[in-house]
């Protein structure tokens, strides 16, 4: 099983210090990859859609708080580290020009000497195609055109190539440094599944439960199949909260609250997300990625409930000290 940790790029712990805190922290704890999700713009009413915080933390701040662009914070963040994996948990693909996000992951790619995945969704939040001018309507068909660039561009190896698509069109162009990277597909949908199936070297459920999980990962199978590929190939990354401390009972009393005000929030209820999370003792916590393990699980990603940056490295050490040994 490979770890991997959330960055605090929203909510009221985002700020270049802890950023770059939690990531070097998370390579020196020997976490294998840290994540970001990625949004254009957000207003005040979804301040508690939050990447690391608790409800408390958010309302005891009165202003909007930061939110950190994912491919320019991962790259900044490359140059700093040696060997920890960067995901973007997940890039909106369709908001994005894909022949210049192609171009941005295949020099990160080439300069981090291969450290970064090309994990992608097709979005949830109707601002970010508001404010950057693209259509909501069709980002699924726009997704699908993105996703046949990206296979094309990373099996040309420099040679010249031309695609001839709704929203893409271009003849004899280059793409280059000629590197690939892994490709993982975020949702649990059947639009996702069918994506991953036929794109995928990985998918990357969020907030469901083991037993959904391992429930969705049996309909991903079928799908593959169809593609003539097999589950195993796939690369499977549960993302989930956590709330870990020395007690269950510490750990319920820090993070409870939070929990519940998340899981009623109107975008959470609406995508059927996050109605359980792990939260306990370490031991407890051990269990439920024991659990993600047996449905199918080769990575788990946590995004810890903190309060604030010195609870967030404390969680992160107790994870990696008391639960990560027992799954490696």
């Amino acid at each position: 099983m490979k770890f991997g940790v959330r960055l605090p790029v929203s909510g009221p712990l985002a700020n270049a210090n802890s950023i770059i805190q939690t990531a070097l922290a998370a390579e020196r704890l020997g976490f294998d990859f840290v994540t970001v999700h990625d949004h254009i713009a957000r207003g005040y009413e979804e301040r508690y859609h939050f990447a690391v915080g608790t409800v408390e933390s958010v309302d005891g701040s009165k202003e909007v708080t930061n939110f950190y662009e994912s491919i320019s914070t991962l790259s900044f963040l490359a140059g700093m580290t040696k060997k920890i994996f960067f995901v973007p948990a997940a890039l909106v693909l369709p908001v994005r020009n894909a022949p210049t996000i192609l171009k941005q992951f295949q020099t990160v790619q080439d300069l981090s000497g291969g450290r970064f995945v090309f994990c992608v969704a097709v979005g949830n939040a109707e601002k970010d195609f508001e404010v950057t001018q693209t259509n909501w309507d069709t980002r699924g068909e726009n997704m699908d055109e993105d996703l046949e660039l990206v296979k094309k561009v990373f099996a040309s190896n420099r040679e010249p190539i031309s695609f001839d698509g709704k929203y893409t069109k271009f003849h004899d162009a280059e793409f280059s440094p000629p590197v690939s990277l892994p490709i993982w597909i975020a949702g649990k949908g059947p639009a996702a599944l069918r994506r991953t199936a036929q794109y995928g070297t990985g998918w990357m459920p969020s907030g469901v439960t083991p037993e959904v999980m391992g429930e969705t990962r049996k309909k991903l199978a079928n799908k593959l199949e169809k593609y003539k590929r097999s589950i195993s190939e796939l690369e499977i990354c549960i993302e989930i909260f956590v709330g870990i401390a020395k007690s269950s009972e510490e750990a319920q009393q820090l993070y409870g609250p939070t929990f519940k005000k998340f899981a009623n929030l109107p975008d959470i209820v609406r995508i059927g997300a996050y109605n359980k999370v792990p939260i306990g003792d370490p031991e407890e916590i051990s269990e439920w990625v024991t659990r993600y393990e047996n449905a199918g699980a080769t990575s788990f990603e946590a995004k810890f409930y903190a309060k604030d940056l010195a609870n967030l490295l404390e969680s992160m050490e107790l994870f990696a000290d008391k639960v990560m040994p027992r799954h490696k």
